[in-house]
């Protein structure tokens, strides 16, 4: 597990001369927010080399409940969504790459980083004990028999660089945000 620490809040801090409790914490939340919704899209644009939002197959050949649809489709807010499973509150599809807010300490802004593609495809895979599912798209359909290992296909460390690369936009955003509020300081 890596952390990513957010450099330059200090100097940002450091412009308010007095420090305020209260709005820093809002600032330092919001920073964090924005690099989440930043880093999540450019790290899924970046990090993989999965082909998303094309037909799949779901079902046995020859099985009359075999379905060919599209199951994920790009949300530019969000990234990649799932077109099968909604959110939990409706709006956007199931999220492939999220924060978890909820799990956020009060006294710490730290938002622990998920991603379904990561997980699924980060790592290449044991020998298959029997043959795997079928995998892909029309066209690029693969299984992968007993004894063969599924490649990864997925990279932490491009992840990790997306996420930090946003540090410096998120901060400038922030600072935007609350220009108003420091002024009046």
């Amino acid at each position: 597990m890596a952390e990513l620490k957010t450099e330059g809040f200090d100097a940002l801090l450091n412009k308010l001369g007095v420090v305020l409790p209260k709005l820093v914490i809002r600032m330092a939340f919001n920073i964090d927010a924005n690099i989440a919704s930043e880093g999540r899209i450019k790290e899924q644009r970046e990090a993989n080399k999965l082909e998303m939002g094309k037909p799949q197959y779901k079902g046995k050949r020859g099985d009359r409940r075999r379905k060919f649809k599209i199951r994920s489709k790009w949300d530019s807010n969000v990234g990649w969504v799932s077109t099968s499973r909604s959110a939990g509150k409706g709006g956007t599809g199931f999220r492939m790459a999220s924060f978890s807010w909820e799990r956020v300490r009060k006294n710490r802004v730290t938002a622990p980083y998920t991603s379904q593609l990561a997980n699924l495809w980060a790592n290449q895979t044991k020998p298959y004990t029997s043959q795997s599912p079928v995998v892909g798209q029309e066209g690029g359909l693969t299984v992968w028999r007993t004894g063969e290992q599924r490649p990864s296909r997925y990279n932490w460390s491009t992840v990790f660089k997306a996420l930090a690369d946003t540090q410096q936009s998120a901060i400038a955003k922030t600072e935007a945000k609350f220009a108003s509020l420091l002024k009046e300081i």
